[in-house]
């Protein structure tokens, strides 16, 4: 952050008469779509024949560019604090250049709460962009002496990236700039956008002498007023200002020609000359209407800051939704917010888009007992240090805040006394990120109904394909990237299962899709290969059911694996690609297992070695399953009871071994069920577990080296297969090593 200061050469008091204003996720659930029932199934064996389905290729998909005048939230960061410095002195600028980490170097504007930090005299505050002219005839906030005030703005960023602040009174002020978001460059040009423009004032009531009677309302043209277009503005960004009014109460703006809502935009005590920032939704004939809900009469003042655009072109991510004021929690129904006790807001609000990127609010701290502070955070981004609504006892503040949220807003209160609040929405920022494709066969045929997954934190159910499978989703605040993965269609709200799960790129390699601020990715397309079912027995040797254990499946043509849980002596698994598929006995247990357990296998009958490929399987001589599309394929899986050898190790002086050493247990058929290199039990011991019936001992120093084995250390194909039975526990394989 840089600070310069400037005399200012301009005239004071903006307002006459002597008033002021201003994968593994995705992996989980969807496996668990093609995951196990239990299903009974008989010991009979399908054989089917079957073409494995080569993936289709996926055409990469295309990232669309972010529109101009997006709003960019942020964790509230505090950008410059002048009691680290010194105050601003009666009609002196300070600039103040951006430097924050969240907000990009091209961005055009900032969206900042200004602090007014106890001034010796009563004013206001004008943050404008810094430039060589003088800055604009408006407030942005109002103070009093002694107290601490904010506000929000939108102020453009001008020179080299810097804002500047005015302090309009005749004492001295503490600023403190906190940044809650920010606009990215360029004109405004599709709907949900925002265009800031030069602050200008649009309505000022002491000019024609007429105030707003006590409970009325005002109707202000804002739409062709003050620089802003006559048409397309959804919402502007103003700022209200109250002034000479006798009695304490609040301003309500909402649409003109909608119902007065339960809201305040400011809340204003007697005599007091207050400002508040906020979004007004535009309504009849381009007007706000402004509710005076005091007592007594009040003169209004209305500067703009810029608008929201509408129109016939499509919603910009992170654009705004403007929404007429809407109370979402008031605490005098209940209790006060007492000091270290966060208050929670749900923002379950129909007026919310899906995965909204933030909240305007407008926060309001009332029936205060002592002075202090709200702070506004996201339940899931946690506390900022930053204060958002400056109370004094005997007075209702408000202000305005952009509220990033991932779930709900948390509002935390930083007084020594407990303080009620009242929080009321009046718009939204959109997502921020969003995708779309189509979700088809393997053949190109659109899939309906299919879930569409991304790895996006607990929901990962991103969208459902239409009729031509094509889907779109936008990403939640949190997500800046995502795996995307879609499930067999859904029919009556069960999936069919017809085909198998399958993401963008591929199961076995899928891309992810990483977006900027803004961005949209389209193409993100996911091609599904038609599946079957695979079902079947699982025993022990002498028929009991297995308790425990998983059925794993490869495939030749991919890294992927379906799994499903063994139960009650059964498995079952739907969705299984159409193919070849090899399967895995895996962890299986049985009431009869015998004290050493029971080996997993490579179906069928063949052990499996330390790692599991389709071509490892293959190449151990295990069989490959053929599954149809839409038909079943039954097999037996049977569990052997383990055995255990064990032996010494010695080098050619008899000595024990005492260093690293593999050792490697071999079939006849040549599947490998141990290759493990690690320290030996003890020096000079080895014990492992082994399938029953002939194995091969042989043991070796590094894997680069050669085996020697049992009987009589020889190369292994002059090696003696050990026989070994059911639950055997075989001792005294002595093995010299060279």
């Amino acid at each position: 952050m840089s600070v310069h200061r400037r005399p200012s050469s301009r005239r004071r008091g903006l307002l006459p008469s002597g008033a002021t204003a201003s994968l593994a996720t995705v992996a989980t659930v969807v496996m668990a779509l093609c995951a196990a029932g239990s299903a009974s199934a008989g010991p009979t064996r399908l054989t089917s024949t079957a073409t494995t389905v080569a993936p289709a290729t996926v055409a990469p998909a295309t990232v669309v560019p972010a529109a101009a005048g997006i709003v960019g939230s942020i964790r509230p960061e505090r950008l410059y604090d002048s009691r680290t410095d010194t105050p601003l002195n009666p009609g002196e600028d300070r600039s103040v250049c951006d430097n924050t980490p969240s907000v990009p170097n091209d961005a055009a504007a900032l969206v900042v709460n200004l602090t007014a930090v106890s001034p010796t005299a009563a004013g206001y505050l004008t943050a404008s962009a810094l430039s060589d002219d003088a800055p604009p005839v408006v407030s942005t906030l109002n103070f009093t002496p002694g107290t601490t005030t904010s506000n929000l703005a939108i102020v453009p960023l001008g020179l080299v990236g810097c804002i500047q602040v005015h302090n309009g009174s005749t004492g001295k002020t503490h600023v403190l700039v906190d940044v809650q978001g920010y606009l990215s460059a360029g004109p405004a040009t599709v709907n949900g956008s925002t265009q800031t423009i030069y602050p200008s004032r649009i309505l000022d009531t002491r000019t024609k002498r007429v105030a707003i009677p006590a409970h009325s309302s005002l109707d202000v043209q804002v739409a062709g007023a003050g620089g802003l277009p006559p048409t397309n503005v959804a919402a502007a960004w103003l700022n209200l200002t109250v002034t000479g009014n006798a009695r304490a109460g609040y301003l309500t703006a909402y649409p003109t020609g909608t119902t007065q809502p339960l809201a305040a935009n400011l809340n204003f005590g007697a005599g007091e000359t207050r400002a508040a920032g906020t979004l007004a939704k535009v309504g009849l004939n381009g007007r706000v209407t402004v509710y005076n809900g005091s007592s007594a009469p009040a003169h209004l003042v209305v500067d703009a800051q810029g608008f929201v655009r509408s129109g016939s072109g499509a919603s910009a991510l992170a654009g705004v939704t403007p929404v007429a004021p809407t109370r979402l929690v008031d605490t005098r129904t209940s209790e006060p917010v007492a000091p270290g006790t966060p208050l929670t807001v749900g923002l379950n609000s129909a007026t919310r888009p899906t995965n909204s990127a933030a909240a305007v609010v407008a926060v309001t701290a009332t029936d205060a007992t002592a002075p202090g502070y709200l702070r506004v955070s996201s339940s899931q981004v946690g506390d900022n240090s930053t204060s958002m609504v400056n109370f004094v006892p005997g007075r209702a503040t408000t202000n305005l805040v952009v509220a990033r949220t991932i779930q709900d807003l948390v509002i935390a209160n930083g007084s020594s006394q407990a303080v009620h609040v009242v929080v009321d929405v009046v718009g939204w920022v959109n997502p921020e990120r969003a995708i779309s494709g189509t979700v088809t066969s393997t053949q190109g045929a659109p899939l309906n109904k299919s879930p569409v997954y991304g790895s996006t934190g607990t929901s990962p159910l991103l969208a459902y394909s239409g009729a031509d499978g094509r889907y779109s989703a936008s990403l939640p605040p949190s997500a800046t990237s995502t795996l995307v993965c879609a499930g067999s269609p859904i029919v009556n709200s069960m999936p069919t299962y017809d085909y198998a799960s399958d993401c963008y790129g591929s199961w076995s390699n899928p891309d992810r899709v990483t977006l900027r601020l803004g961005e949209s990715a389209t193409g993100v397309d996911v091609a599904l290969q038609p599946a079957g079912v695979l079902r079947g027995t699982a025993t022990d040797t002498s028929g009991g059911k297995l308790t425990s254990g998983q059925v794993w499946i490869y495939r030749l043509d991919t890294t992927r694996i379906f799994r499903t849980t063994i139960s009650d002596g059964t498995w079952f698994l739907r969705g299984v690609p159409a193919g070849q598929n090899y399967l895995s006995l895996a962890g299986p247990g049985s009431a009869l297992a015998t004290p050493f357990g029971l080996a997993r296998e490579w179906y069928p009958d063949v052990q499996p070695g330390p790692i599991t490929t389709a071509a490892l399987m293959r190449d151990a001589g295990a069989e490959a399953l053929d599954v149809t599309a839409g038909a079943t394929t039954t097999t037996d899986l049977v569990a052997e009871p383990l055995a255990r050898l064990s032996g010494t190790l010695s080098n050619p002086d008899g000595t024990p071994v005492t260093a690293q050493t593999g050792i490697r247990l071999r079939r006849p058929n040549g599947s490998v069920w141990v290759d493990s290199s690690s320290s030996v039990e003890s020096p000079a011991t080895w014990a492992r577990f082994a399938h029953p019936g002939a194995t091969t001992a042989c043991a070796y120093r590094r894997l680069a080296e050669p085996q020697v084995c049992w009987k009589g250390n020889v190369p292994p194909d002059e090696a003696t297969p050990i026989t070994l039975a059911p639950g055997e526990d075989r001792t005294g394989i002595a093995i010299t090593l060279p």
